[in-house]
């Protein structure tokens, strides 16, 4: 019989996390393993809604401190013994039905992970996406600001799969929520720990297909995800994060004419994140940020 156990990295998600967990159970996930990745200041604590979950099929791994994303992940993943292994942020919530379906791609043997439809209270989330070329990348970073409908944002953002109606091919998937192929993710070490956080999907998607395996994207499976819980506490060591986990990946995966041009890299990626921190400073100082309190 298959087994399918799942991962849920929480950092201060509060009520969410409950919901999260309950639907994962739902449709059918066999074990949940919470890795309680520390207390967030200013969010709703945790510890009194995973103490409520904690029984046969859930299990609860404390964090002293905020290992990052993919350490958290990795250290879930080693409690279980399942066939596939669900990653899953504690603000998602999967629809009825959505594991079968992802499950369904599996029996192509040469696919190891598959993501789902991402909708926020924004609408359809872009989160499966191409390798970006330089060209792409560089569009991306200096226009993607000023002008989000511009040609290289929408194609580094994947926006042709908008309309996507059955499972496709892809270079990589969210990490929010993915499914993978355990052994798969035993044989490639989990997630790299350099990656605090940001990135660590698509360093996972690019080490999976450079063994030949398929990352497949299946709109025909949605979750819905609360953004940014997290994030707009620490909205400065986000953006920090971000910048270097792009620095880092383009350094390990770039090619010779990539690796060439990394200098020009990393001043864009400075001057954007300096322009992100700018303008977060100016926001909180024109409108400090409210998170919602879900209760």
């Amino acid at each position: 019989m298959t087994t399918v156990g799942a991962v849920v990295v929480d950092y201060g998600s509060g009520f969410i996390v409950k919901r999260c967990i309950d639907a994962l159970l739902e449709d059918g996930v066999d074990q949940v393993v919470v890795v309680d990745n520390g207390k967030a200041d200013g969010l709703i604590p945790s510890e009194n809604w995973l103490r409520a979950l904690k029984g046969s099929k859930v299990e609860i791994v404390a964090s002293k401190i905020n290992l990052g994303y993919g350490s958290g992940v990795n250290q879930g993943a080693s409690q279980l013994n399942c066939d596939y292994l669900i990653v899953c942020n504690a603000d998602v919530v999967i629809d009825k039905g959505a594991v079968s379906l992802m499950l369904e791609n599996f029996k192509d043997d040469q696919v190891a992970i598959v993501g789902p439809k991402i909708v926020t209270d924004h609408g359809w989330y872009p989160s499966a996406r191409k390798f970006p070329s330089v060209l792409q990348a560089s569009g991306h970073a200096i226009i993607g600001k000023l002008k989000p409908d511009n040609r290289f944002s929408k194609t580094y953002l994947g926006h042709e799969l908008i309309n996507a109606k059955e499972p496709v091919e892809v270079d990589w998937v969210s990490g929010s929520i993915m499914l993978i192929k355990k052994t798969i993710f035993d044989e490639i070490l989990g997630f790299d720990p350099r990656y605090y956080l940001f990135l660590e999907d698509v360093d996972i998607c690019f080490r999976v297909k450079k063994l030949g395996a398929k990352v497949i994207y299946d709109p025909r499976a949605s979750v819905y995800h609360v953004q940014g819980l997290s994030r707009a506490i620490h909205p400065y060591k986000s953006i920090v994060a971000h910048h270097i986990s792009a620095m880092r990946f383009e350094w390990r995966y770039g090619t010779k004419f990539r690796k060439l041009a990394f200098p020009f890299a990393v001043v864009l990626l400075v001057l954007r994140g300096a322009a992100e921190l700018m303008a977060e400073f100016l926001r909180e100082k024109l409108s400090p940020p409210e998170v919602d309190k879900i209760a």
